[in-house]
């Protein structure tokens, strides 16, 4: 746990009682803080005042006499709609911040890494810390992956913080500072939040902005808005590292058909991707080429890092290899809630039964349609299904709409067994959030794995 020394005798507001506002909330305490707490769920209140926490009275508390106020980066402040307090809170002068922004402004001495994308920030963080751990250096994951960030240990000089940083984190966290800030891609997402492209676009910068003039950047060279960044910056004569798969640089990381090529630290070392099964595809390739760049720049040697490449699991979730049964592989992909998540996995597969749906975001499957001749059939659930069915119509795509995952996957299992093509492959790459039917997209992935294992015990063995 964080110590916030800082704070002590001191009344702060944590809105919001989930994962990380109990872990503030507790920091706090323990750092002799006086805590109140609002939340909107009235049994989290009452869980809070089982813990001897003070419920936030805004008619008899005086925002004034707060110190400061951490804001869960789930509640909105601005857009679509402001929750009532956020209105109060900011017209009142004060500054919203979240745990991070705690995180950093009390661990001034570590090293801090932020790595932040619309999507690859987990697998980029996790690789991250597994080549750092290969060269037995000492760190602490947290942010939007693994644990709360103030449940992490406290760090010292030559220790290394790894934040995955998310656009509703990044709005708040104007005190923190990366020693590293990693760009991985821009694509459309959560536009209701950020009133638009324009919005969620800034929320991105605000990592590199808050950096200081000497500290780096690594930025994956793959859409127009990350172009756009990097060539902002070299004007400027930023300290940048440029990963890319687009352009043959003369200074920075290469990705070129699978092959990692070291164009920065002048030793042409070339590391050949396709060899580690837990980096499938171009994007991943990306991932670790925006990994190799963090660490090499802290002095890890080539020759570690390909090696932590070769030892490197994948997360579950993500491309997640559940197992093979006969001829049939099955792959949950239900992090991909957005359908340029789902095109990453669909470059890396053909003959497809592909399972998607939930609630879809605001280009649906329009992006998939130039891979959509990969898929043999789709199986379709959740609240997306008509807008999803009539793309698929319109491409000349075969699919049936399911009641359910279990369902879908069922069929989808069964199908592919009986057509008989080369190498099918079971995908779930929902390209939707799970929020219709599941609680999040962990329990979903967690759920078809157990539906393959309960319908294809051999793939568990």
């Amino acid at each position: 746990m964080i110590p916030l020394n800082a704070y002590s005798n001191k009344a702060v507001l944590v809105v919001g009682y989930g994962t990380t506002g109990i872990a503030t909330a507790a920091a706090l305490h323990k750092s002799g803080a006086n805590v109140f707490i609002w939340d909107d769920d009235h049994s989290k209140k009452a869980d809070a005042q089982k813990k001897a926490f003070q419920i936030f009275d805004e008619n008899t508390c005086d925002l004034n006499e707060l110190e400061a106020i951490i804001w869960s980066p789930g509640i909105p402040h601005t857009y679509p709609s402001p929750h009532p307090l956020a209105k109060k809170v900011l017209s009142s002068g004060h500054v919203l911040r979240c745990d991070i922004d705690l995180l950093a402004e009390t661990q001034a001495d570590a090293f801090f890494i932020g790595i932040t994308g619309t999507n690859g920030k987990s697998t980029t963080t996790a690789l991250t810390q597994h080549i750092l751990k290969s060269a037995k250096r000492t760190t602490e994951v947290g942010g939007n992956f693994g644990i709360a960030a103030l449940d992490l240990k406290p760090l010292k000089n030559g220790a290394y913080y790894i934040l995955e940083l998310s656009s509703y984190q990044l709005e708040l966290c104007p005190k923190l500072s990366c020693n590293i800030a990693v760009l991985l891609n821009i694509t459309p997402d959560h536009l209701e939040r950020h009133n638009g492209i324009k919005g969620y676009i800034n929320s991105k910068k605000r990592l590199l902005q808050n950096q200081t003039n000497s500290a780096l950047k690594v930025i994956v060279n793959n859409d127009t808005h990350t172009n756009q960044i990097i060539n902002k910056y070299r004007k400027e004569k930023k300290n940048i590292i440029e990963v890319s798969c687009n352009k043959d640089l003369e200074d920075g990381i290469v990705i070129s058909d699978g092959f990692l090529i070291d164009r920065k630290w002048n030793t042409n070392e070339i590391i050949d991707l396709k060899n580690y099964a837990c980096l499938p595809g171009q994007h991943n390739w990306l991932n670790a080429g925006a990994a190799y760049a963090i660490t090499k720049s802290i002095g890890v040697s080539s020759k570690i890092i390909s090696s932590a490449f070769s030892t490197f699991s994948g997360l579950n979730h993500r491309q997640e290899l559940i197992g093979k049964s006969r001829k049939v592989t099955f792959i949950n992909d239900s992090k991909a809630t957005n359908a340029n998540a789902t095109l990453y996995a669909m470059n890396c597969y053909n003959n497809i039964y592909w399972i998607a749906g939930g609630i879809p975001k605001d280009d649906g499957i329009e992006p998939l349609k130039p891979l959509l001749h990969r898929v043999a059939h789709a199986f379709l659930i959740g609240q997306s299904t008509s807008r999803f069915a009539k793309t698929l119509e319109q491409e000349n795509v075969k699919f049936s709409i399911c009641k359910n995952l279990y369902e879908a996957t069922v069929q989808a299992g069964r199908q592919a067994e009986k057509d008989e093509l080369p190498e099918p492959v079971v995908l779930l790459s929902p390209a939707s959030a799970s929020f219709d039917e599941f609680k999040d997209f962990e329990e979903r992935g967690n759920h078809f794995r157990q539906i393959i294992i309960n319908n294809w015990p051999e793939v568990a063995q």
